[in-house]
């Protein structure tokens, strides 16, 4: 489901604190039901240790074990979401908002995918992270631009500037990016389509919408061509395509005339 852009309109009715205690209540007996641990790592202590570590101040170790703990794979989707829910809250705690709004996104967009298996209790939460997304949209919004990214087909890796977007590099299509004003160069990239890109100019406080369509790659095919001498030239269809005794080539697929020469 594509993430639209969230209103402009800051929205201070859901603080930091009662994003907290979400994470608080999520730690109740019988919530969470034990899971078999991913090898090397029990997903249920690790999240006790990042938890610890957000009370106490440790933002960056606690950032650290809750990604470790998604990359592992937690095993269990209400405890991946209470991963997710955290990562959004420990950004949110050293004041990277842009990083916030990300993980924030993220989490909403899990709960979106799994909406026909949500709890009442996991709704609540979804609909207050989105309002927090809106509060942190509003204040970023003051110094970045937005760019909304769709692509045909979806699920394409998005290039900012040459480099793997988002906190983790590994943002798909759709989403929406915060990026600092002036222009950049956009690329998507998904096996089997050809790579598409456009330059975005971003403006302050604006949302700009970019879908680019990714044309399907014309599979080559390969010829090898063994001339038994060094002096000896390859033409295909009339046009030199390489020299000596081993010329191989990448062609697009069909009938080729393939002619050798030597002199004398």
């Amino acid at each position: 489901m594509p993430m639209t852009p969230f209103s402009n309109q800051v929205m201070r009715g859901f603080p930091y604190a009662l994003a907290a205690a979400m994470l608080c209540a999520l730690l109740a007996p019988g919530l969470l039901k034990a899971q078999a641990p991913v090898p090397g790592t029990d997903p249920h202590e690790l999240y006790q240790l990042a938890k610890e570590d957000l009370n106490e101040g440790r933002t960056a170790h606690a950032l650290e074990k809750l990604k470790r703990g998604l990359a592992a794979g937690v095993g269990d989707r209400e405890l991946e979401w209470t991963y997710r829910l955290a990562v959004a809250v420990a950004y949110d705690q050293m004041g990277k908002p842009v990083a916030a709004l990300e993980a924030t996104r993220r989490f909403v967009l899990a709960l979106d995918v799994a909406d026909g298996a949500l709890t009442e209790t996991w709704r609540a939460r979804r609909e207050g992270m989105r309002e927090r997304a809106r509060d942190l949209e509003g204040r970023i919004l003051e110094t970045f631009g937005a760019l909304s990214i769709e692509s045909e087909p979806s699920g394409a890796r998005i290039h900012i500037d040459d480099a793997p977007a988002g906190v983790d590099g590994d943002l798909k299509t759709p989403f929406v990016l915060y990026l600092t004003p002036g222009r950049h160069e956009l690329r998507l990239e998904l096996s089997g389509r050809v790579s598409s890109s456009d330059s975005v100019d971003i403006v302050p406080g604006r949302v700009l919408a970019r879908r680019l369509e990714l044309e399907r790659a014309v599979a080559k095919a390969s010829l090898l061509v063994e001339t038994g001498a060094e002096d000896a030239v390859v033409l295909v269809d009339g046009r030199r395509a390489g020299s000596g005794e081993h010329v191989s080539l990448e062609l697009e697929p069909g009938l080729r005339t393939v002619r050798v020469e030597r002199e004398g």
